[in-house]
């Protein structure tokens, strides 16, 4: 749906309910468990939209209030927008041309295909460079004259194929030489020269115009094309990181708000209810490197170390978080399972539990004892 919707201006996944009207809102609360029978891709030319809402104050303001389908059997089917999880290309501004006729957006190829077709001029020029690296020029005195004889044209032709047969594949460039000097009378008049083309610049053309097709694209060079990052010691992360943050804005102002109807309905789909404690979060593009993880580590252990020294928060609310923060972060692979299996009861030394003075095994003994003792309370 999102290529689509990138590269024709919008598109849609149908969420299908096997409902017989859907020209009705769809209520994520009466799906049940098995109630997403499918879910069907459809491009903006297989869906046509209708009463566009014109209403300022409404949160539908400039998007169609039904989108219409052809059907082989049933004719133009009505959907309501509920049941669609839309997708548009380029967002086009209130007022600009097209902006609420079919509630789609515009092509990402709409402001980058003139630069595309730029740069790849200048590749093509580049290439066809190598072929006039030499070019042979022959001059040949009263060529003009020649040529204004009967069957002159055809004897030049043939002595400049005859020529031709016993070069490379290099162009010639064939030029009147006047009347012939004396020197050039005794050698047979003609005299022949090449001329050499210069690669300079080139390259920095070509650069330039791959980096301003890749901020049309709005990816970086070093990701559209390849190119080396640079610069200094340059790497190219902070592009990259730049990237990932832009991705990670479209998923979280785009991409979401059109799975949110999607999204709830999966869930009561799938376990045929919908449990509060269930969220999702997306995964990370830009993966933190060990050192940056251990430097983060070490800033939130300081952190806890300040803190607990001022009792500004309970010891067992400052554990809590500073146990969040290392699992977040993963400054401290493993921490969660063993959190999970051993939690973070803490012991009170007036009554004997030192823990710093246990052996690990103590430690899982005394923890095991402390869960049977809470399960027969409970009993």
């Amino acid at each position: 749906a999102l290529i689509a919707a990138r590269l024709l201006g919008g598109a849609a996944i149908y969420i299908g309910t096997g409902e017989a009207d859907v020209s009705q809102p769809l209520n994520p609360g009466r799906i049940g468990l098995g109630g997403i029978r499918h879910l069907t891709v459809l491009a903006r030319n297989h869906l046509r939209a209708t009463g566009m809402d014109t209403d300022p104050e409404s949160p539908g303001f400039g998007q169609p209030a039904y989108y219409e389908m052809s059907s082989r059997t049933a004719g133009a089917v009505r959907i309501h927008p509920s049941r669609l999880a839309v997708f548009h290309g380029a967002s086009l501004p209130v007022g600009a041309e097209g902006f609420g006729i079919d509630g789609w957006g515009d092509s990402i190829l709409q402001s980058c295909m003139d630069v595309i077709k730029g740069a790849d001029g200048v590749a093509a020029s580049a290439a066809s460079l190598i072929y006039e690296a030499n070019v042979d020029v022959l001059h040949i005195p009263r060529l003009m004259e020649m040529m204004g004889e009967p069957d002159g044209d055809t004897k030049v032709a043939q002595y400049l194929t005859t020529l031709g047969l016993t070069k490379s594949i290099n162009g010639m460039l064939v030029l009147d030489a006047g009347d012939a000097s004396e020197t050039e009378a005794k050698s047979g008049g003609t005299r022949y020269e090449r001329k050499g083309a210069t690669f300079t610049g080139v390259g920095d053309i070509w650069d330039r115009f791959m980096q301003i097709a890749s901020g049309a694209a709005d990816i970086p060079a070093t990701r559209l094309f390849g190119m080396s990052p640079a610069g200094m010691d340059a790497t190219g992360d902070a592009d990259l990181q730049n990237y990932a943050q832009k991705i990670g804005m479209l998923q979280a102002t785009e991409i979401t708000p059109a799975l949110s109807d999607l999204d709830e309905c999966l869930i009561r789909s799938a376990l045929g209810s919908r449990p509060a404690e269930i969220y999702y979060d997306w995964r990370p593009i830009w993966e933190t490197t060990a050192k940056e993880r251990a430097e983060i580590g070490k800033a939130t252990a300081d952190i806890v170390s300040v803190l607990s020294g001022t009792n500004l928060f309970p010891v067992e609310t400052l554990q809590q978080a500073a146990a969040n923060a290392m699992i977040e972060t993963g400054a401290l692979p493993g921490l969660e399972g063993a959190v999970d299996e051993h939690g973070l009861d803490l012991f009170d030394p007036d009554e004997g539990d030192d823990l710093m003075a246990m052996t690990p095994e103590q430690r899982r003994e005394q923890l095991r004892a402390v869960d049977e003792a809470a399960e027969r309370d409970e009993d």
